[in-house]
């Protein structure tokens, strides 16, 4: 291994951690442990929040750059949340994934590749827990289903096991009611819509995981369903209790917390020289909540200490027994101080804090009948409105996202890093280092590539050799970035990264413009920030990059007026800019006129015109933003690439409309064109987790090749063809409304 790799390695082992993200339920959970865990085992540890591998989608394939990046930087071992990685690929195709880290000791969270140890749940045994409870305890018969994705080993176990336990009690399973689903809150809400629609609603929903749960719940209120007395919902995994005020849900807790913690501490057996398991199972156990029809009135009580941590909570009840017994004899030590710091503990172990409310709703049971029982109610009241208080303090990031929209956030932050009126890169960096500083960024570094990156594969890059730090933050402090010189990309910066008092925790997530990567942001997140990270990431790749672009013009307008042949090789590179659309790539109206003109005066073939016009981009904006109206325009140029052929003229006209112009196809093959565009807005709107969808009416007209002066008067017909599939398609959704 080369020199750089000595001088990351400072003093402790440094892990690298694969994982889909870093904001979802599960990831918040999981990191959230992995950062105690880290100081408790003194190591290291390297954050690559990428995306599922092999995934389709352009945009969220680019993310994958980190994968490649994490197997040339020597770590010392790799912990991957695999379960969560994976897409639709091969075993085949895992394994060669995994091959490009070589020798590193690898433990998997999830998700088996041969020779890789795992941790995993004890899905079978969770969910036939759950199935037994719901077909004995409550008698449920007619169940729905909404599953987890295709090749997924927790998805498959769970979904057998709901098949098993009804071949057990002797109930048929319908088909009709067994949904697919992904793991995505999207999902839940379609499987709720979707039950809604067909009527008569089932007894029960199974959900495989809580985030669908979840969704499924809030749909079913919206349309007046009431949960659990019109329909039951439960879930798996218990990561509802880690959101702040969630509804109570019926779950099966398989602890990603001790799973992560587990995984973390056997890979550094490994590295050790130990000789682990190949398998480690964690046990899951059933939670009964409200959502399936437990803890009514008369059974709240009787259920009250369904610990989820007992070993901590016996003698925190005790503890708090004894502190109330304190308060109401007049002691100084108020009850909620006791609370407080009980809340206090839980948080630093990393738990949540559900058992606390058991024990106030076991206390409030102890005191009926009792002669102080309405001083005893008004001590536990007031100490229960403190800890809903406290928790809306430490709302997590996914619950903040629900209350504050992804494109919001992206504004105010969008907001507070602008560089003032001007793109200079100086400036940008400056307002970037005084936003970092005020979200508590203590350790930061922004590092550019000294040429411009690409993703050639899912599970391949180009990576520049050398990168240039444009911005550092050091215990605090800011770095002067000209004091240090370009150094090798693995390196990712040019001091090593981990120090003390440094944090223990870092991620790296990528800055990059549609398919070109222009850098790394690295920040230490050893203690959680008050936004996303992924909004984070995305702000300050849209500001550097915009910058960069910008730099490029300014610097050709220079070398414009020094050198006459790099002018005119430069005016080319202008004239090329003035042709294509910034945001897609695609030809602007001028490109699309230009290029059509030659096409239809010197080709020797008949072309198809087709112009396109998306529907409900309006509707986009107004509900989710304008970042996500680009993404959805962006989304609409990909699927018009991956339709036409590369020779064919593709542009966006302008706003939501587009053109383009094949000279490969006859007009009789509109059908086939149709359909192709059809199918792979399919393919996008079902591989996506974005709230919205696209769609794109479109026009066709055939064009002679000597008919370039009245290419204007084609697109008026093409235009009335589109307009008419535009009636036809609200026609239809209002028949079908």
């Amino acid at each position: 291994m080369g020199g750089h790799v000595e001088r990351f390695r400072v003093s402790l082992p440094v892990i690298g951690v694969l994982l889909l993200e870093f904001d979802s339920i599960y990831d918040a959970v999981a990191i959230r442990a992995l950062r105690l865990a880290a100081t408790e085992f003194k190591v290291r540890l390297l954050c690559f929040p990428g995306n599922r591998l092999g995934t389709d989608s352009g945009y969220l394939r680019e993310f994958n750059i980190l994968y490649p990046l994490a197997a040339q930087m020597g770590l010392a071992g790799l912990l991957s949340f695999t379960d969560t990685l994976r897409g639709k690929i091969s075993q085949d195709d895992l394994a060669a994934f995994f091959a490009q880290f070589g020798d590193i000791p690898i433990v998997s969270v999830g998700g088996a590749s041969q020779g890789i140890p795992i941790v995993k749940p004890d899905n079978t045994s969770g969910m036939t827990e759950l199935l037994d409870h719901l077909l004995h305890d409550h008698g449920y018969r007619r169940m729905a289903y909404v599953g987890g994705p295709e090749d997924n080993l927790d998805a498959e176990e769970r979904l057998a096991a709901f098949h098993a336990r009804h071949l057990a009690a002797g109930v048929a399973v319908d088909p009709a009611l067994v949904l697919s689903g992904r793991f995505l809150r999207p999902d839940g809400r379609a499987a709720a819509l979707a039950l809604i629609a067909a009527g008569p609603l089932p007894q029960v929903l199974v959900a495989a995981n809580d985030a669908m749960a979840l969704e499924a719940m809030m749909a079913f209120q919206e349309h007046g369903v009431r949960v659990p007395e019109d329909i039951a919902i439960v879930g798996y995994d218990d990561l509802a209790s880690d959101i702040p005020n969630s509804a109570p849900l019926t779950s099966v807790r398989q602890d990603i917390a001790e799973q992560a913690r587990c995984g973390l501490q056997l890979l550094v057996r490994r590295l050790q020289g130990e000789t682990i398991p190949a398998q480690t199972v964690f046990p899951s156990r059933l939670l009964r909540r409200r959502s399936c029809g437990c803890f009514d009135a008369r059974s709240t009580a009787a259920h009250a200490r369904n610990w989820e941590r007992p070993q901590l909570a016996e003698p925190a009840l005790e503890q708090l027994r004894q502190a109330l017994e304190s308060a109401l004899a007049g002691a100084a030590a108020p009850f909620g101080k006791t609370l407080a710091e009980i809340g206090a503990s839980y948080r630093a172990s990393g738990f949540d804090t559900n058992d606390l409310r058991r024990m106030l709703m076991h206390l409030y049971a102890e005191s009926k009948g009792q002669a102080d029982a309405l001083e005893r109610t008004r001590v536990l009241f007031e100490a229960q409105s403190w800890l809903i208080d406290d928790d809306r303090m430490q709302i997590n990031a996914h619950f903040m996202d629900r209350i504050y929209p992804s494109w919001l956030m992206s504004m105010v932050l969008r907001r507070s890093f602008s560089g003032g009126s001007e793109f200079a890169l100086g400036n940008i960096v400056a307002s970037l280092r005084a936003g970092l500083i005020s979200l508590g960024a203590n350790n930061a570094y922004l590092v550019l590539y000294e040429s411009v990156g690409q993703m050639t594969h899912w599970n391949d890059c180009q990576l520049p050799p050398k990168a240039q730090m444009v911005l550092g933050i050091r215990d605090g402090k800011a770095l002067v970035a000209a004091d240090y010189e370009r150094f090798p990309v693995q390196q990712l910066t040019p001091m090593p990264l981990f120090h003390e008092p440094g944090g223990a925790v870092y991620a790296v997530v990528p800055l990059f413009r549609q398919n070109e990567h222009h850098g790394l942001l690295i920040l230490d997140v050893s203690q959680p920030y008050a936004v996303s990270i992924e909004q984070l990431r995305e702000v300050v790749s849209n500001v550097v990059t915009s910058a960069i672009v910008m730099g490029e013009l300014d610097r050709t307008r220079e070398l414009l007026s020094k050198d006459l042949h790099r002018a005119q090789t430069t005016n080319q590179y202008l004239s090329a800019l003035s042709e294509h659309d910034e945001l897609t790539g695609l030809l602007n109206r001028r490109g699309f006129q230009n290029g059509a003109a030659g096409k239809c005066l010197h080709g020797a073939k008949p072309l198809l015109l087709m112009v396109g016009d998306m529907d409900g981009l309006k509707t986009i904006n107004d509900n989710f933003g304008h970042v996500a109206g680009d993404a959805a325009i962006v989304a609409i140029a990909e699927v018009l690439r991956r339709s036409f052929r590369e020779g064919d003229l593709i542009a966006r006209m302008g706003g939501d409309e587009f053109a383009v112009l094949s000279e490969h196809l006859p007009y009789d093959a509109i059908a086939t064109v149709r359909a192709r565009i059809e199918r792979h807005i399919a393919e996008f709107n079902e591989g996506t987790a974005n709230d919205w969808k696209i769609a794109l009416s479109v026009g066709f007209a055939p064009v002679e090749v000597s008919d370039a002066a009245q290419l204007d008067r084609l697109f008026e017909s093409a235009d009335t063809l589109l307009y008419e599939e535009k009636r036809q398609r609200k026609a239809g959704a209002t028949r079908a409304g």
